[in-house]
């Protein structure tokens, strides 16, 4: 697996089908989660990717089947910091 950044991934989404992002455990605050709780898969198919504003995707663990992403990583107030991200195809 090879980290790379997410404004790569965002730059990039013609390269890859599934990319997992991952966020640092220092965005949640009040509880430490596992690296799968913290991991969500998304594919390039997505808006965000081609100029939209939606991000989906499925937390690893299975407890976020459709998390809204981009709600969490705003540019200017992001909530959630995106760690690293991977290319799985």
């Amino acid at each position: 697996m090879k980290k790379i950044a997410f404004e790569e991934l965002k730059e990039h989404p013609e390269q890859w089908k599934e990319a997992v992002i991952v966020f640092s455990n220092d965005s949640f605050k009040y509880q430490n989660y596992p690296l799968v709780a913290r991991s969500y898969l998304v594919h390039s198919s997505n808006d965000y990717f081609h100029g939209g504003i939606a991000l989906y995707g499925r937390g690893l663990d299975g407890q976020n089947p459709a998390t809204r992403l981009d709600w969490f990583i705003l540019k200017d107030h992001p909530k959630w910091i995106v760690d690293y991200c991977y290319i799985v195809a």
